[in-house]
């Protein structure tokens, strides 16, 4: 055990330190609105697939015993344990192939499989993932896709696909090698590529048309979202140049709009502030309504 005090003094000491185990919450949870249920997973640690389970069985049971619309954020979650990662996939498909893993010799597979077991009933599914969604949040994402059991939003994720193992050396230290990689139920790897979502969508809705026009390769409009150069300084004049213009009103993909603003008004203010999550409770409650028609 060490205490440090604010004078360093020269020269090297030996100090002993007790480790302690630190214990996170990884999974959060949020009622949206009536059967509609918002739940983050940050880690996957070894009892986040029994927190998801328990969760969700909170909701149901509130809602008779069926959800309308789920929105799973894996937005910047790491990874973690792989099981885990398979037990939550599971949660939701109830048959199919979650995630191979390939080593070197090709002949040999690791393949887990979804079982009807743990399945809850059936809800419509948005998973929200980005730059920083990693390893096992990425088979998640991926199973899904593959099975078409959600609607992946967000961000292309990091593209951690690789299996590591340490193999201890004799003078006590340890060598750490790639010996697998992951593949989606399709056949895609993870590794350097990542999931591409269904839909993608910047954090931040003024970022979104710079990323489209990157993606496709139109160099008139800049990267830099804060850039305060004009069209007209850029190569040509538009409306929004003209002295004196009419400010636009988008309603295409308003919430007030579509009926449920008032549900959104009432999210803590983290939620509320969450231009991903609410087009992704968006899209929810869109498919309900072409759902009644």
């Amino acid at each position: 055990e060490a205490t440090a005090g604010k004078t360093l003094r020269p020269g090297v000491r030996s100090l002993q330190i007790v480790r302690e185990i630190i214990k996170s919450t990884s999974v959060v949870h949020q009622s949206l609105s009536p059967g509609y249920v918002y739940i983050r997973v940050g880690v996957f640690q070894e009892d986040s697939s029994d927190q998801v389970d328990k969760a969700l069985r909170k909701y149901e049971a509130e809602n008779n015993g069926k959800l309308r619309g789920l929105v799973l954020d894996l937005r910047s979650n790491p990874g973690g344990l792989l099981d885990q990662a398979v037990r939550i996939a599971d949660l939701f498909l109830d048959s199919g192939i979650i995630v191979s893993t390939v080593g070197r010799d090709r002949a040999r597979q690791e393949v887990e499989y979804a079982t009807k077991r743990h399945t809850h009933p059936y809800m419509p599914l948005v998973v929200l993932v980005n730059e920083a969604s990693a390893s096992a949040s990425e088979i998640v994402a991926g199973a899904l896709q593959d099975h078409n059991r959600g609607l992946i939003v967000g961000m292309p994720t990091f593209g951690k696909g690789s299996v590591q193992q340490i193999i201890p050396l004799p003078n006590g230290a340890g060598l750490k090698m790639t010996v697998a990689r992951y593949y989606t139920p399709n056949g895609r790897s993870i590794q350097a590529k990542g999931i591409t979502p269904d839909v993608t969508l910047p954090a931040n809705p003024s970022a979104r048309a710079a990323f489209k026009a990157n993606a496709a390769g139109n160099t008139d409009v800049l990267k830099d979202e804060d850039s305060q150069a004009t069209p007209a300084q850029r190569g040509g004049r538009k409306e929004v140049d003209l002295e004196g213009h009419i400010e636009a009103t988008d309603l295409s993909n308003s919430p007030a709009n579509l009926g449920f603003a008032s549900d959104i008004d009432k999210w803590p203010t983290n939620l509320k502030n969450d231009y991903q999550l609410k087009m992704g409770y968006t899209y929810l409650r869109s498919w309900a309504r072409f759902a009644q028609n």
